[in-house]
């Protein structure tokens, strides 16, 4: 008990756990990566606002539905829910071609 006060981790660690948690669960049980990736942004409370920086709405709804393989904002989206990208989009297998976008290849 006492050693747990001490070491009492971190909130932003704790929530960190608790997105890699979430998504593994819901892998598990078979959800479709789109849905998990909604229902992270929902339950971190993050907006799509919060992920457009420069970009279109549209891409940044395509990236999270898996249409579009937006590296920009596949990298924005793991950044704010503390996931690497290849957890986050394991559809994509992560991100080969460092430094080179896809964007004009959807």
């Amino acid at each position: 008990m006492f050693l747990n006060r001490i070491f009492k981790p971190s909130k932003a660690y704790v929530e960190t756990q608790r997105n890699r948690a979430a998504v593994h669960c819901l892998a598990e049980l078979k959800y479709q990566p789109e849905k998990i990736r909604r229902a992270l942004l929902e339950l971190n409370g993050i907006r799509i606002r919060k992920l457009v920086n420069g970009t279109s709405a549209s891409l940044v709804y395509g990236t999270i539905r898996g249409d579009r393989k937006h590296r920009p904002v596949m990298e924005r989206m793991a950044e704010q829910l503390d996931i690497p990208v290849d957890e986050l989009f394991p559809e994509r297998g992560g991100i080969p071609g460092k430094g080179k976008s896809d964007q004009a290849a959807t």
